[in-house]
């Protein structure tokens, strides 16, 4: 029964991580739409494009979280198989 509670924690936490990498999708595009307006400062392009590496890097972090989730998620899905199998 833990295995299913587990199971369903993971899947949980891989939507999660999903709609978080939507949303920082969502932000950079914001940051390079304000990027490409005319008339703005180079100070203010300089504060945008590290917002925007800044965002690209908190994305790769997700991705990289996404993939260890799901690398959990196939080995418990495994594990249940196992147990199921043997019972």
């Amino acid at each position: 029964m833990a295995s299913i509670t587990s199971l369903a924690s993971l899947e949980g936490e891989l939507m999660g991580v999903d709609t978080s990498i939507k949303k920082v999708e969502i932000q950079i595009v914001e940051v390079e739409e304000k990027l490409s307006e005319p008339g703005i400062s180079e100070e203010e392009k300089d504060y945008l494009r590290e917002e925007k590496r800044q965002l690209r890097k908190e994305k790769e972090q997700l991705r990289e979280e996404k993939r260890q989730l799901r690398e959990q998620l196939r080995e418990e899905k495994l594990r249940a198989e196992r147990l199921t199998g043997s019972g």
